[in-house]
């Protein structure tokens, strides 16, 4: 109970954080503000544990696709910076030969 003393009439004025009941106040009138924020609390959790999830799975498509344009950029450069032979071929590639029937 805080005490105040009023500037204009010179008397004291008592405040009380409740309002004036003839008797004490409930246990569920301290208590409804404390549960109103546990429940705002926990819906926020579970709003970013949600969102959480659905970043993870963002993140890992997203890693994935960059692993898969790193591996196919390795697999074009050892492609084309293998020297050709007089032929024109490239080094590893196979030739065909085919064989022609005479009649």
């Amino acid at each position: 109970m805080r005490i105040a003393q009023s500037v204009e009439s010179n008397q004291l004025i008592t405040t009380t954080p409740f309002p004036r009941t003839k008797s004490r106040p409930s246990f569920t009138t301290v208590t409804g503000g404390v549960a109103e924020a546990l429940v705002a609390t926990a819906s926020g959790l579970f709003i970013a544990m949600t969102g959480l999830v659905f970043l993870n799975n963002l993140n890992n498509r997203i890693r994935l696709m960059v692993h898969q344009l790193e591996t196919l950029k390795q697999i074009l450069i050892n492609r084309y910076a293998q020297p050709c032979n007089q032929t024109g071929n490239r080094a590893d590639s196979p030739t065909i030969a085919l064989a022609r029937t005479g009649s």
